[in-house]
């Protein structure tokens, strides 16, 4: 609740038009707070499905059912959601996570700087990172 507190203070005081969250974390909580705070404009980039998509005895299961219904709920108004991983992104399609037609896939978060040409960014464009951690 302190992630999802902290994250609808910072969405409401800097107010971005655009919130792109990765991991688990940031996209379960981001998500909501930006449903909640009303930013439309928000994307995620799944890196990985990790140990709560695993089964196994009843704890885990049910930590898969729960954090399953956490990313429906975080993703259900997003605008795109991005995957590293074809597996990944199947596995949110068929469980009703997200539908096909927000995926993205991609070969992975780097860029191939001798392909593409390094531009100044505009004047106008303001990028803010929050990064949350608790001890």
């Amino acid at each position: 609740m302190k992630t999802l507190l902290t994250f609808i203070f910072q969405f409401k005081s800097f107010k971005p038009d655009i919130v792109l969250a990765y991991t688990i974390k940031p996209i379960v909580w981001g998500g909501i707070a930006t449903r909640l705070t009303r930013i439309t404009s928000f994307y995620a980039l799944i890196t990985g499905l990790g140990y709560a998509f695993q089964k196994g005895g009843f704890a885990k299961n049910t930590l898969n059912r729960l954090v399953k219904f956490l990313y429906y709920k975080a993703l259900k108004e997003s605008k795109g959601v991005i995957f590293q991983n074809r597996d990944n992104m199947q596995v949110f399609i068929n469980e009703g996570i997200v539908p096909q037609e927000k995926c993205f896939l991609v070969n992975g978060s780097g860029v191939d700087l001798s392909h593409y040409h390094v531009f100044p960014l505009p004047k106008s464009l303001t990028f803010t990172y929050c990064s949350l951690t608790w001890g």
